[in-house]
């Protein structure tokens, strides 16, 4: 599992400690010069709802579930994500 948190406020620290006690390897970070990499090699992408995180997973066609945030610009990025992909 890899987690890329950014400007998050809250580690995500306790989903860390339940990976490991279960043996499940886990990579937790803020940022990277690139997602790229990690998305390519996932099967599975949970993003926030950014133009670019759902562009390239789009693109990668990879299986994608987006977590909407009202407070930035998710609701109309939804919408036009819907209504030009599916």
């Amino acid at each position: 599992m890899i987690i890329q948190y950014g400007r998050g406020v809250h580690s995500p620290s306790k989903l860390y400690d339940i990976c490991v006690k279960n043996g499940i390897k886990c990579n937790i970070y803020r940022f990277k010069d690139t997602l790229k990499d990690d998305m390519y090699k996932s099967s599975l992408i949970i993003s926030h709802c950014g133009a670019g995180s759902i562009l390239e997973a789009l693109e990668m066609e990879k299986p994608l579930i987006v977590v909407v945030n009202d407070s930035l610009q998710g609701s109309i990025l939804l919408y036009i994500f819907f209504r030009n992909y599916l």
